[in-house]
């Protein structure tokens, strides 16, 4: 349903948010703060999310969220070949106002 390519945009569609290596993967940032993770391999998105909201998502739909380790700090992950375009943006739009500064977040949503 989603892929890499359409999460890399969602990701930089956000402000402030830019790419930058992480390890083997790319990582999206605002603020030097990571919002969300592609292994383009696995095809695999890894976004930061609140743990009650990572518990949720799992528990509601394990066949598109799963968990990468860090639960106890909301890491994510999104098999993209799962999810729906519309979910994924909702939940990259999510990871990114979970980390980006409060000015930005609030732009952001004056704008929509």
């Amino acid at each position: 349903m989603s892929s890499a390519i359409r999460a890399r945009q969602l990701a930089l569609g956000l402000p402030e948010a830019v790419e930058k290596p992480h390890f083997h993967k790319a990582s999206f940032r605002v603020s030097n703060r990571i919002f969300a993770t592609l292994d383009e391999q696995k095809n695999v998105l890894v976004v930061k999310l609140k743990p009650a909201d990572h518990a949720s998502s799992i528990e509601s739909q394990p066949e598109i969220f799963h968990s990468v380790g860090w639960e106890h700090q909301g890491w994510t992950g999104i098999h993209l070949a799962q999810i729906s375009s519309a979910q994924l943006q909702a939940m990259i739009v999510l990871a990114w106002k979970n980390v980006a500064p409060k000015r930005a977040v609030r732009a952001y949503e004056e704008n929509l």
